[in-house]
């Protein structure tokens, strides 16, 4: 573990040697081998954090330009779940069923199921807060999209939301302000368009405190990692691929019962507190489920 000051990184106040030491850090990591758990992992091939991380960054893009309505159901769905084991067999589902399903097309499917029990037959869930949120998006997407009904077009009209929109404005942000979408999944959401930022999730804050000794709130968090990105001249979105792969091959949901306890306690008193389910869940990094439960 290297420490680092908060303010210093922030502020781009670093000295050379820890700018040195970041950077050192950031390779070190790279160079590790993905691990089964490592998210995007490929049974039997030998690939580095950094090799993964890079086509995982370079084809970013790729599935939400061949429908961003798809695009847009994942990033609903993948907030607070277990990716590989609650969202990606239905997301791929939809890709074989759907394929190119443009945005006002989905719009018509939402209309016509009219509530989530209903809408379950589209994507595998019956969920009423994400139909919900689901249903704000189109909302606030389907009248930039004017006559035109292409998968490209959706891809250019919430691409240029994406490029534009930022974490520190989200509270005013048409998307931003979205009940139950918090900035973890604000910031996916511009990820899959294009933008080249960082998710806060749980594995990135880990790899943050746990080799950087920086204990950070999700706004600092991008930032941190966008100081770091600046440092070893690498793109944020990549660091964050770095990131993610790392923590979850590497460590995890390696947390003790006594933290989960704790963790815990807090979820039941911000439960008592009226807090947004969603919301709670961005904040510990568990599920929805697993919050409703607590």
């Amino acid at each position: 573990m290297i420490k680092l000051t908060k303010r210093a990184l922030l502020d781009r106040a670093l000295s050379h040697h820890e700018q040195r030491l970041v950077a050192s850090k950031i390779a070190e990591l790279g160079d590790a081998k993905m691990t089964i758990s490592s998210h995007g992992y490929r049974f039997g091939v030998d690939e580095t954090i950094l090799a993964a991380a890079t086509r995982g960054a370079k084809g970013y893009t790729k599935n939400s330009r061949t429908s961003p309505a798809i695009a847009v159901m994942e990033v609903v769905l993948a907030a607070n779940r277990d990716y590989n084991k609650a969202v990606k067999p239905y997301v791929d589902d939809m890709r074989n069923r759907y394929g190119r399903l443009t945005i006002k097309q989905l719009g018509r499917m939402v209309t016509a199921a009219g509530d989530a029990s209903e809408f379950k037959a589209v994507w595998g869930h019956n969920d009423a807060r994400k139909f919900e949120i689901l249903k704000a998006l189109l909302k606030t997407f389907s009248p930039r999209l004017g006559q035109v009904d292409t998968p490209a077009n959706d891809f250019m009209v919430i691409s240029a939301w994406a490029k534009t929109a930022h974490p520190s404005t989200r509270a005013t942000d048409p998307v931003g302000r979205i009940k139950d979408i918090g900035i973890a999944t604000f910031q996916h959401l511009r990820m899959n368009f294009g933008a080249d930022t960082v998710k806060p999730d749980l594995r990135v804050k880990h790899v943050l405190e746990r080799e950087f000794d920086l204990r950070l709130s999700d706004q600092d968090s991008i930032l941190a990692v966008e100081r770091m990105a600046e440092i070893v001249k690498r793109s944020p979105l990549l660091i964050d691929q770095m990131f993610v792969k790392y923590g979850s091959g590497y460590y995890y949901r390696t947390e003790s019962a006594a933290v989960r306890e704790t963790v815990r306690h807090i979820v039941r008193n911000l439960k008592t507190m009226n807090s947004p389910i969603e919301r709670i869940a961005e904040a510990t990094g568990w599920s929805t489920r697993d919050v409703e439960g607590a």
